[in-house]
């Protein structure tokens, strides 16, 4: 990630607080504040996060002021997002990277973040070797079941969005652009650059947006398979990279579809659910789209979970509980 200016905003900010020391100060902030040296940085197009230590600091600017005695449109979705986050069930609480505290001071925004040694799941990708391996991505579909049922979607799914954490797993980050259902006027829905279907449709204009915003997620996670077996296999590679050209800002689904059956199956279950999924989405020059259909979903869920707990739980009663 190119961090372009924000290599100064630590130098701005200490600058700042060795010229006016704040009384309220939280303990998480002060090792970045006393000048020790961060360990790494990494750079989004708004924020900045260092590592210090055990933890991750992230840092943007904001017109917020916090002596304000009432809250921002922002305090108040940060506050619903982090509500509805509590609620996902607690062994799914380590997949989703959202701030433990945050401060506002002097036009910047901080939050403490738990640390992602091993940086965003695209850095991952551009590096080699690239060792994920399946399992870790089958934890995190798990994990975004749990988020759609607390209301939430991601809204901005891409590999820059993922980390991978201390926990020895991908955490989803970034999570400002959450997007809090039924949509209402704390909800914001992001346009990103990326092959999110919801940068192309009109959501105000959709009969039911829940339901695609919630399609929208899974046909963004299973694009990060996609790109994840694109990396490991040149035969894939083509089809996938092809279908996706930030440069050209063509987003053109057809190529990743046309991709031979036989090269999908050569990669496995996982390959061919997510596969499936994009193969039954299509979204059309005049706006219109149709959503890949529900069982499909449902065996991209199935295939991410182990044999041991699909025999435990039975079958019929764990499609009962993915219905959209």
């Amino acid at each position: 990630m190119q961090c372009n200016n924000k290599w100064y905003w630590r130098n701005r900010v200490i600058a700042m607080y060795n010229a006016n020391q704040p009384d309220d100060l939280p303990n998480w902030l002060v090792p970045f504040m006393t000048g020790k040296h961060p360990s790494s940085i990494s750079c989004g197009s708004y924020k900045a996060v260092y590592v210090m230590d055990d933890r991750a600091i992230s840092v943007e600017e904001t017109d917020e002021d916090s002596d304000d005695d009432l809250p921002t449109e922002m305090e108040i979705r940060n506050r619903i997002i982090r509500d509805r986050l509590n609620r996902v069930e607690e062994k799914y609480h380590k997949y989703f990277n959202y701030s433990k505290n945050e401060w506002v001071w002097q036009g910047f925004r901080f939050r403490e973040l738990s640390v992602c040694p091993k940086g965003t799941l695209a850095d991952m990708m551009n590096s080699s070797p690239y060792t994920l391996q399946d399992v870790h991505l089958k934890q995190l579909i798990r994990a975004l079941q749990a988020l759609h049922k607390v209301e939430l979607t991601i809204g901005d799914l891409k590999p820059a969005n993922i980390m991978f954490c201390a926990c020895d797993c991908l955490a989803f980050i970034d999570l400002d652009s959450a997007v809090i259902m039924p949509i209402n006027k704390e909800s914001r829905i992001y346009r990103t650059q990326w092959w999110n279907i919801i940068s192309n449709i009109d959501t105000k204009k959709v009969e039911d947006p829940r339901t695609l915003l919630i399609a929208s997620d899974w046909i963004a996670i299973s694009l990060v398979v996609m790109m994840h077996y694109a990396v490991k296999d040149t035969k894939l590679r083509k089809g996938v990279l092809l279908s996706h050209d930030p440069r050209q800002n063509d987003f053109n689904y057809e190529f990743i579809k046309g991709i031979e059956e036989d090269d999908i199956h050569r990669r496995g279950n996982l390959a061919m659910a997510a596969h499936d999924i994009i193969k039954d989405f299509s979204l059309y020059d005049d706006g219109s789209f149709s959503l890949p259909d529900r069982k499909y979903i449902d065996k991209l869920l199935e295939v991410s979970w182990s044999h041991w707990y699909m025999r435990k739980m039975g079958f019929v009663r764990f499609q009962n509980a993915l219905r959209f």
